[in-house]
C-alpha cells in the first residue's frame, strides 16, 4: 500500500458553476503535490479562462461541441488529461476541508474506491481510485446523460472487476448548498428524480445484459438500452403503477431434445413507493429546532415552539405517521394545509412527496413567525397569506382564498372551531380532491366531520384510515384526538 498524495490529480468539472468553483479550486490548488485538471464543460461563464488566469498551474480543458451537460464525458475528458497514478472526483461545489490533505499521506489499497462515510447525497460522486482501475472499466459510460447515476453505474462496474469500497472521513468534505435548479439547469429532464430512476434502470439492464449477450454491449446496443429505459419510466411518469420491462434473451437448444428449445427473458417492474419520514432523534419539551430525514438523503432542520404540545405532535406526525401518504395512482402535485402551525405537517409532506408543492395557511401570530422561515427550509413551499391574517378569512372564504388553485391533490385541515366551516365552504371542491386529512379534536367532531364528509363524498371517496393520536385514550371518550384520511376511489391504487 502507497499514500496517494504526491501522485494524484484532481477532476473538476464546470459548466455554470464558476461561484462555486472560486470557492473550492483555491483549496484544491493548496495541496501540495498534486495536479489538477479543470474540464470547462460550455461553460457559459467561461469558468476555465477564469482558471487559466488565477490558476496557471491548473491544467484546463475546453469542450465547445455539447449545449447541454454530460457529466460522464467531462469526467472522461479530465481523466484522460491527467497523468498521475491516482484520481480524486470531486464536483465544483465541494470544499475539502483542513484535515484531507493530511489524510491523503495515509497508505492506500490499489484496489480501494474511496468515499466519504457517511456518504450524503451531494458528495456521492466523489472518488478517488487508482488510474488504471478506472480505465480498465472503460471510466464513465457516456451513454448516461442527465442527473444522476453515472456514479452508480462507475461503481457497480469496478466492483464487478474486483475493486473494494472503503470509506474516508466524511467531515473531511463540505458540500456548498444551493437550490437543485443549478443541479438539472442543463438537462432536458428537470425532475431529477424522474431522470435518475431512467438512469438506474438503464445500469441495472445493463449489467444484468452482460451476464448472458454482452457483446450486445456496444455504443449502439448500449444507446437502444438507454432509449427503452426512457420510454419505460417516462410512459409511467406521475404514477404508481408499475413501469414494466422485458428483455429477450436468445433462445436455448437441448442438443439430446431436437424438438425442444428454451425461451428466456429478463422481466422489470418498477413501482413508485411511499417514502418515510422521521425525526432524527425524540423530541423533548424544551426543544426549540428539530431534524427530520426521509432516509433517501433529505433532511429538514426546523425551528419550533418548545412545550409537550410540540413534543407530542412531534411524536404523531413523524413516529405515529398519522399523516401516511395513502397509495395513489398519482403522486400529489398541489398539498393545501389549512393550520399549518409552523409547519410540521408541511415538512412531513415534503419528506413523502419531495416534488409537490405546499400551500400553508396559518393564522397564529407566533406560529406565522416561524412557520415564514420553516418553509424557506422545506423548500416549493409558500405561506399564503389570505388567509393567514386572520382567523376568520381561512373559514369564511376558504373558496375564494383557493381560487387561485386550480387542482388540490392533497387538503388538510388541523383540528380547529373553523374546520367544519372551511370544509362547508369547500364543499363545491371536496370531490375533485384526492386525498383530504381533517383532524378532530373531540367525538363531537368527529361525528360531525364524518357526517359532512359522509354526504359531501359518499361517490367520490373512501374513508381509508382513521387514527386516534397521542392524547386520545383519554378515560373521557370526549376528549378523543384523531385524524381522519378520505381518498378519492379513482385515485387509490389497491395493496396486491
Amino acid at each position: 500500500m502507497a499514500s496517494v498524495a504526491n501522485s494524484l490529480c484532481f477532476i473538476v468539472t464546470c459548466k455554470g458553476r464558476l461561484e462555486h468553483l472560486k470557492q473550492t479550486l483555491p483549496l484544491l490548488d493548496q495541496v501540495a503535490n498534486t495536479q489538477c485538471v479543470v474540464v470547462d464543460y460550455a461553460c457559459p461563464q467561461n469558468s476555465g479562462l477564469w482558471v487559466q488566469l488565477n490558476f496557471p498551474d491548473v491544467q484546463v480543458e475546453f469542450v465547445t461541441d455539447d449545449t447541454e451537460f454530460c457529466l460522464s464525458r467531462a469526467r472522461n475528458i479530465g481523466a484522460a488529461a491527467a497523468t498521475t497514478p491516482w484520481l480524486c472526483f470531486i464536483d465544483a461545489d465541494i470544499c475539502i476541508n483542513p484535515g484531507f490533505a493530511a489524510w491523503l499521506q495515509q497508505p492506500r489499497k490499489a484496489n480501494g474506491i474511496y468515499r466519504a462515510e457517511p456518504v450524503e447525497l451531494p458528495m456521492w460522486g466523489s472518488m478517488i481510485c487508482r488510474t488504471e482501475a478506472f480505465l480498465a472499466v472503460g471510466g464513465y459510460d457516456e451513454v448516461i446523460r442527465g442527473w444522476g447515476g453515472e456514479d452508480d453505474d462507475l461503481y457497480l462496474r469496478m466492483r464487478d472487476a474486483g475493486n473494494i469500497d472503503i470509506g474516508f472521513p466524511a467531515e473531511l468534505l463540505q458540500p456548498i448548498a444551493h437550490a437543485d435548479e443549478l443541479r438539472t439547469r442543463f438537462y432536458p429532464i428537470k425532475d431529477h428524480a424522474l431522470q435518475h430512476r431512467i438512469n438506474f434502470l438503464y445500469t441495472h439492464l445493463k449489467h444484468d445484459i452482460e451476464h448472458f449477450a454482452p457483446e450486445f454491449l456496444t455504443i449502439d446496443g448500449r444507446q437502444q438500452i438507454m432509449a427503452e429505459a426512457s420510454k419505460t419510466v417516462l410512459a409511467a411518469a406521475g404514477g404508481r403503477n408499475p413501469a414494466h420491462f422485458e428483455v429477450e434473451l436468445a433462445n436455448l437448444g437441448i442438443p439430446q431434445l431436437l424438438d425442444w428449445r428454451v425461451s428466456r427473458k429478463i422481466t422489470y417492474d418498477m413501482q413508485e413507493i411511499a417514502v418515510d419520514a422521521s425525526v432524527a432523534r425524540p423530541v423533548t419539551a424544551t426543544d426549540e429546532t428539530i431534524s427530520v430525514s426521509n432516509g433517501a438523503g433529505l433532511n429538514l432542520k426546523l425551528k419550533v415552539i418548545p412545550g409537550e404540545a410540540t413534543q407530542t405532535l412531534c411524536q404523531d406526525i413523524f413516529l405515529g405517521h398519522c399523516y401516511a401518504g395513502a397509495p395513489m395512482a398519482q403522486v400529489p402535485a398541489n398539498i393545501v394545509d389549512i393550520g399549518a402551525g409552523v409547519g410540521l405537517t408541511a415538512a412531513y409532506f415534503r419528506l413523502i412527496y419531495p416534488n409537490a408543492k405546499i400551500y400553508c395557511f396559518e393564522s397564529d401570530v407566533a406560529a406565522l413567525t416561524l412557520l415564514f422561515g420553516n418553509v424557506v427550509t422545506i423548500n416549493n413551499a409558500e405561506v399564503n397569506p389570505q388567509a393567514s391574517t386572520s382567523r376568520d378569512t381561512g373559514s369564511a372564504t376558504a373558496l375564494d382564498a383557493l381560487a387561485f388553485l386550480p387542482q388540490i391533490d392533497i387538503l388538510k385541515l388541523a383540528s380547529a372551531a373553523s374546520s367544519l366551516p372551511i370544509l362547508s365552504s369547500l364543499r363545491p371542491r371536496l370531490a375533485g380532491i384526492h386525498a383530504i386529512y381533517v383532524e378532530f379534536s373531540s367525538v363531537t367532531m368527529r361525528d360531525k366531520v364524518t357526517s359532512l364528509l359522509g354526504d359531501a363524498l359518499r361517490n367520490s371517496h373512501v374513508l381509508w384510515k382513521a387514527q386516534v393520536l397521542t392524547g386520545g385514550s383519554s378515560e373521557s371518550a370526549t376528549e378523543q384526538r384523531g385524524v381522519l384520511i378520505y381518498v378519492q376511489q379513482s385515485a387509490l391504487v389497491e395493496a396486491s
